[in-house]
Parts: C-alpha cells; structure tokens; sequence
C-alpha cells in the first residue's frame, strides 16, 4: 500500500505504520481465503465464498479508507507521545527544591505545534537534551522533604534517560560526520563523471573508461621514470640538477 502522506508527517513514522496497516490486512485477506474439508463443503462453493468476502473485503478496505486509518493511528501516537512527554515533566516538576519539569514544559508549549506536525527541529532538540541538568539528591537536604521511594526512583530514572539521548545525539553527530564525508567522495565522483563524458561524450562508461586511463597514467609515469633516468645519466646535467632529479625520482619510487 503506497499511502498518501499528510504534509508535515514524519516519514519514518508514518511509513512504519503504514507497513503494519498493510501487513494486517493481508493477513485477513488471507485468512478470508481459507480452504474447507471438501467433504463439507464443495470446492465450487468454497470458492464463491472466498470471492464473496474478498468483494466485501475490499468495498470496505479500500485505499482511502486505510489511508484515513494510517493517518487516525498516527495522530493518535502523536497525542500519547504528547502526553508522555507532559506526565513525565509534571512528575519532574513536582519533585521539590527542582524546577527542571516547569523548564521542559516551556519547551513542551513552544514546541507542541511542532510535534503535531511529526517532529521538532533536530538541532534545537539536541541542544536541548545536551542542556538537560543532572539532577541528584544532595546528603545534606533532609529526607523530610518529601522525596518517596517513587520519586527517587523516577530521578534515578531520569538521569539514566538523559545519559542515553546524550549518547544518541552524539552518535547522530558522528553519523552526520561520517556523511558529509561520504557525500564529498560522492560529488567528486560525479564531478569527474560529467568532466569525463563532456570530454568524451555522454556515452562514455565511467567503468570501462577508469581501467583505461590508469593504464595510460602509469604508462606516463614510466615514460617520465626513465627521462628522468637519462637526465641523471647525462653529462650535460649540472650536480645541482642531478641531485634535485635523484630526490624527485626517490619520492616517486617510494609512491
């Protein structure tokens, strides 16, 4: 099923969801197209059942009305991961002598419309985790002030959500190392590509045109391999000159 996608929807979500919908489908379609004991019931008759709820099957599961339940379910998860994200700043919020869950919701407010659309700025929400405050018990704030074995389990839990979307996001900023470099490589061989087939046409196969230009370049590289040679050998040659030759020759050996 390609279903149509909502502007603004995240792609991974949606898609994910869209793959469930229609994986369940399918296994209700199959399902309506069980075989009977023909001893039972006819194989004829067998078959203008399964073509009969397959009709209706597919009267009521249709492409629109699977679309419009993707995109119920994805709005549906948008508003449960909204109110996670409330439940977990409120109960941070209450936590005394802290004001971290009051901070997270200013955020939560100015960035709700954004999470209804799919998803919040990448980087402001990288910015945000790395910002994130350690928050610990101090030994000399008395344990009359309220902290319950639930909410010391919830700071505890806190931190340790903390620590692995930091870890995330670092690993999110290699990954985007990793890729400039790789789309560098990329664009330099497209680069040489187009340089290529200008000067050689657009028929021109980059595979079949590589192996010949080594073999022409290492031919070059002989051929001023042994001018240089001669050059050292000639009489006419200045130490100077020999000398500087000998060094050039050296390094292109050594390569």
């Amino acid at each position: 099923m390609n279903s149509t996608k909502p502007q603004g929807k995240n792609d991974t979500t949606f898609n994910t969801i869209s793959k469930f919908v229609e994986e369940q489908c399918q296994k209700i379609e199959e399902r309506n197209n069980s075989k009977f004991d023909k001893e039972e019931i006819p194989l004829e008759i067998q078959e203008l059942i399964n073509q009969e709820v397959t009709k209706v099957f597919n009267n009521k599961v249709n492409r629109v009305t699977k679309d419009i339940l993707v995109t119920r379910i994805y709005e549906l998860e948008v508003a449960w991961k909204i109110q996670k994200l409330k439940d977990v700043t409120r109960f941070i919020g209450d936590i005394p002598k802290y004001s971290v869950g009051t901070e997270l919701n200013k955020k939560l407010e100015n960035q709700e419309s954004l999470v209804s659309r799919g998803g919040v700025s990448l980087i402001n929400l990288m910015v945000d985790v790395y910002n994130l405050p350690v928050i610990v018990i101090r030994n000399n704030v008395e344990t009359t002030t309220g902290l319950e074995d639930n909410e010391q389990q919830l700071l505890e839990e806190y931190n340790n959500v903390r620590k692995s979307l930091i870890k995330q996001c670092k690993l999110i900023e290699i990954s985007e190392g990793e890729l400039d470099v790789m789309k560098e490589a990329a664009d330099k061989v497209r680069s040489l590509e187009n340089v290529v087939k200008e000067t050689y046409g657009s028929n021109c196969d980059l595979q079949e045109y590589l192996p010949k230009f080594f073999q022409m370049l290492h031919e070059s590289l002989d051929e001023m391999r042994d001018l240089l040679e001669q050059l050292i050998k000639s009489s006419n040659t200045s130490p100077e000159r020999r000398q500087m030759i000998e060094k050039i020759l050296s390094e292109f050996n050594n390569k």
